[in-house]
């Protein structure tokens, strides 16, 4: 039971993912499918696919406190969602959105005595 004099939201909150292993591989996504990557051999081994929305991933991380790995989706050029993905592929959207006026990089000379 909540009580309160103070009006407020209450925002849900995604369970999260079990967590990925953090050890000395890596991670790759292409497209929408993720795979494990041995990086001393180059060999890699699906672990999940149909990974998020449709869309093209852009700018992940891995999270060492947390051990998941959090990539943007750009949507029809408009928009970006962040998910977090964990073992197996699984993964949950994140209420973060932003507009790719946010987020666009401008191209313009550089001097560089500036």
């Amino acid at each position: 039971m909540l009580t309160g004099t103070v009006p407020g939201v209450i925002i849900e909150t995604p369970t999260r993912p079990p967590a990925l292993s953090c050890d000395e591989g890596g991670y790759l996504i292409q497209v929408r499918t993720l795979y494990r990557l041995n990086l001393v051999t180059g060999q890699n081994v699906q672990v999940g696919n149909n990974i998020g929305p449709r869309g093209i991933f852009n700018a992940a991380g891995f999270n060492i406190f947390d051990n998941l790995i959090y990539p943007m989706i750009q949507i029809a050029g408009v928009k970006s969602l962040v998910i977090r993905i964990g073992a197996g592929g699984s993964y949950t959207l994140i209420s973060t959105t932003l507009n790719r006026s946010a987020f666009s990089v401008h191209q313009r000379p550089i001097n560089v005595s500036e």
